[in-house]
């Protein structure tokens, strides 16, 4: 007597059960969501060291000048702001007029000032080489933008005193799934630069 087996491609499939669907749907759908939300916060996360980067080249780029600057200077006066005049017992600003060792003609040569136009939330700051005239944000050359904040600090002593300098960036909220990743305007840089002393 001969028994026949039936083959391995005579067998039926068996279909999925109901079971294994209920299982595998949501593991599925946990994985997704899992893979969306890493691919959301690297991407936030890639967004804030992109922006912080470019904020810390402008400012140092903002620093490198001014230090130099201040360095070969006598002394420097600062202003509220760009629209003020300088003066000697003003101690805290946006705006800063340094006196050049090579000028011989007892007048400020230069400035940096910190300028924001209307309706937007950050500004620009900007370096005047002829302080015979007003500065001018429209001639005035713009050596960094997208910061929020610019300032200048003096101690309250004579010629050769400290000058510090405060520059703030751009760096705005930005939304995670829903959430905000932190307060904006953290990312500050500052330096404390002496003038040459006489």
């Amino acid at each position: 007597m001969i028994i026949l087996l039936p083959s391995l491609h005579d067998r039926k499939r068996r279909g999925t059960t109901l079971t294994e669907v209920m299982i595998s749907v949501p593991i599925a759908a946990l994985f997704g969501i899992l893979t969306v939300t890493v691919l959301a916060v690297s991407g936030v996360l890639f967004k804030n060291i992109a922006d912080e980067t470019r904020f810390r080249q402008k400012a140092g780029l903002v620093i490198t000048s001014l230090e130099r600057d201040l360095r070969s200077s006598e002394t420097a006066t600062i202003a509220t702001d760009y629209l003020t005049a300088p003066s000697a017992t003003t101690f805290n600003g946006n705006c800063i007029y340094i006196t050049n060792m090579t000028n011989p003609v007892a007048t400020q040569n230069v400035a940096y000032y910190y300028y924001k136009a209307t309706g937007r939330n950050w500004g620009s700051i900007y370096k005047d080489t002829d302080t015979s005239t007003a500065p001018d944000p429209d001639q005035d050359q713009e050596i960094a933008r997208s910061m929020t904040a610019f300032e200048v600090r003096r101690n309250p002593v004579s010629t050769g005193a400290e000058y510090r300098i405060a520059l703030r960036g751009d760096m705005t909220q930005q939304r995670i799934m829903g959430n905000y990743s932190g307060a904006g305007n953290k990312m500050i840089l500052s330096t404390t630069i002496r003038p040459r002393r006489n």
